[in-house]
């Protein structure tokens, strides 16, 4: 429905509208696989250069999110659709502000020389990676109405969410014994876990949201 309503009050428009929602969801992508990254490298030069990186897909996200709100302003959408895509827009902000918060978390920690503490975040990490790819994906099925292929990987979104949790937990107890006594190391570390399994449960969110159009529209 809304993709029919786009093309059917600006068809010289909607290209725009529904690429800048891709960017979006790439520059998210980006910012999870930059920290995916920075958990398995051991340079410090390259640690320093993915660093400034992931914190530039901030200024693109927010520039990103910017333009949808303008695109949003300029054309007429149904005010139902309008808060759906409105709120995809600042989930994904939100998505991305976590992503960079879990890597300043991991930066603490590494500065009190604790070891490399990174080997125990990078399955839970490398998760949310690949859940920001499908949800990318997913993006991308929708604006193209490939509807089989998106709802396929909302069911792969939906597994991931679920191994993650797993991944936490486990890696949760490994630091417990890794720093067994020290109450302050392991607060700090279930703050990384709690960044992570938010950030986790903001790419379901989106998910949900982008089926909640698809939903619409049949």
């Amino acid at each position: 429905m809304l993709r029919k309503l786009v093309k059917k009050l600006i068809p010289s428009q909607d290209k725009i509208f529904f690429d800048l929602m891709i960017e979006a969801t790439e520059a998210v992508e980006d910012s999870a696989r930059i920290l995916d990254k920075l958990v398995k490298e051991e340079d410090n030069l390259t640690i320093s250069e993915l660093s400034e990186e992931l914190r530039l897909t901030r200024t693109v996200t927010v520039e990103v999110a910017n333009k949808i709100d303008h695109e949003l302003a300029r054309y007429f959408v149904t005010p139902v659709d309008r808060v759906e895509i409105h709120n995809i827009t600042i989930l994904l902000l939100k998505l991305n502000r976590r992503i960079v918060k879990i890597h300043r978390y991991m930066q603490i920690l590494m500065e009190e020389e604790r070891g490399n503490v990174n080997i125990y975040l990078a399955n839970s990490v490398e998760t949310l990676r690949k859940m920001t790819k499908v949800l990318d994906d997913m993006m991308k099925a929708f604006v193209n109405g490939d509807n089989k292929e998106l709802k396929n990987l909302y069911i792969r979104l939906t597994a991931l969410d679920e191994n993650v949790l797993e991944e936490l937990g486990h890696a949760l107890k490994k630091f417990s014994h890794y720093e067994e006594g020290d109450v302050i190391f392991i607060m700090k570390v279930k703050d990384i876990y709690k960044a992570i399994e938010n950030a986790i449960s903001t790419c379901t969110s989106i998910a949900e949201s982008i089926m909640r159009l698809y939903v619409k529209e049949v």
